[in-house]
């Protein structure tokens, strides 16, 4: 063998030793990568959405509960308000503590469903970069 097939060789194998380094160095392999849409801005962004439906539909159940049981807060104050101005009488305090136990379960019932909003909103990580 010639010096210049040796230099060859080794210049071969430390490329195909570079390449199994960096497949090693990968946290996992794709065989089929997806596609995405790069036509406009909105595609790219619904060719992402599109392809996990459960976790978008939690997030909107999540925002729209939200919104809706924070809305609970002045409808059950109000109701308590007018039943004690009412009359105040041992029925009325009855109704009252039913109020706010519907308000509790109210605010109970929300915070459960805004952290599950959260939740799937943090599913998907930023990368992490590799130090080596």
């Amino acid at each position: 063998m010639t010096a210049c097939c040796t230099i060859g060789k080794s210049r071969l194998d430390l490329i195909l030793r570079c390449r199994e380094m960096v497949a090693a160095a990968a946290e996992f392999v794709t065989h089929r990568p997806y596609q995405s849409d790069h036509r406009s801005p909105a595609r790219f962004i619904w060719s992402h959405v599109r392809r996990q439906p459960i976790l978008i539909i939690t997030m909107l159940i999540g925002a729209f509960s939200n919104g809706a049981l924070a809305s609970a807060i002045p409808y059950f104050t109000g109701q308590a308000f007018n039943a004690m101005l009412a009359d105040q009488t041992q029925a009325v305090m009855q109704t009252i503590g039913s109020i706010a136990l519907a308000l509790f379960a109210s605010q109970l019932i929300r915070s459960f469903l805004l952290h599950a909003q959260r939740l799937v909103g943090d599913v998907q990580p930023a990368p992490r970069t590799r130090c080596a």
